[in-house]
């Protein structure tokens, strides 16, 4: 069997798909701020943007797996070509795995009670995860600086401003959303659009990674198969007889 992949394809479904849940999780938010409860408000949770369990997250979810999938792909092909920088494509893909896994379910949210309890944090600071996670960034973007460095230009760029349209939504407008809350208690419309416009660029910044990826793959090679095959059998004949006879 054989697959065929187009890259704008794959590029041109997933913005749409995003541009679909960015206008459904908007629409639901103006029918939970409107309608205030009843049936609407647990459906809108399925369609909330920044909610927990809901298609938007399992997208994001999905999308950081395909991202880790191609920094394999391209991990794999690059030590099979004695290429450089073998060590950074698996690293990069283990760390998406993570990334996808922590869209699911949450995990850098758990770090925010223990940082609150542990430092003296001011008052609007109310997602402290930020704070490592910062660090984080800035630590892996001068490890991975010469890789990014190493690839063609159309790549490059959009490395480069995939990571400046994900770090801006993930922790640029997470520290605005938190201010909102801080400032504007009494306007909760406030939030809810800095946590809409968050999503959508964490969102868009994988897309466009996603499209780095696929072009640096065009630049490797002008062909990828995907084969399945069967399974060999456990025995050759010869084994098979001599099993069957014992």
């Amino acid at each position: 069997m054989e697959l065929k992949i187009n890259p704008r394809r794959i590029v041109r479904v997933l913005f749409w798909i995003i541009v679909a849940l960015g206008v459904l999780g908007t629409l639901s938010q103006i029918l939970v701020h409107l309608l205030g409860g009843g049936y609407w408000l647990r459906l809108a949770h399925r369609l909330d943007l920044d909610g927990n369990w809901s298609v938007p997250i399992y997208y994001s979810a999905l999308a950081l797996m395909l991202t880790a999938v191609l920094f394999f792909v391209i991990a794999h092909l690059t030590r099979a070509r004695k290429g450089r920088f073998v060590r950074h494509w698996y690293f990069a893909s283990a760390m998406f795995v993570f990334m996808s896994f922590d869209e699911a379910i949450g995990v850098h949210g758990l770090m925010n009670v223990p940082m609150r309890q542990a430092f003296d944090l001011p008052e609007w600071l109310t997602l402290p995860w930020v704070i490592p996670g910062t660090i984080l960034v800035i630590v892996v973007a001068l490890i991975y600086l010469p890789m990014v460095m190493s690839l063609s230009s159309p790549a490059r760029i959009r490395f480069f401003l995939a990571g400046a349209v994900f770090i801006g939504g993930a922790v640029g407008m997470e520290t605005v959303g938190m201010l909102m809350v801080v400032s504007f208690p009494e306007q909760p419309a406030f939030y809810t659009a800095s946590a809409i416009v968050e999503e959508l660029m964490e969102k868009f910044g994988i897309l466009i990674l996603i499209d780095a990826l696929l072009r640096h793959l065009v630049n490797m090679t002008d062909r990828i198969e995907i084969r399945l095959t069967p399974d060999p059998p456990y025995f050759s004949s010869g084994e098979s007889d001599t099993a069957r006879s014992n």
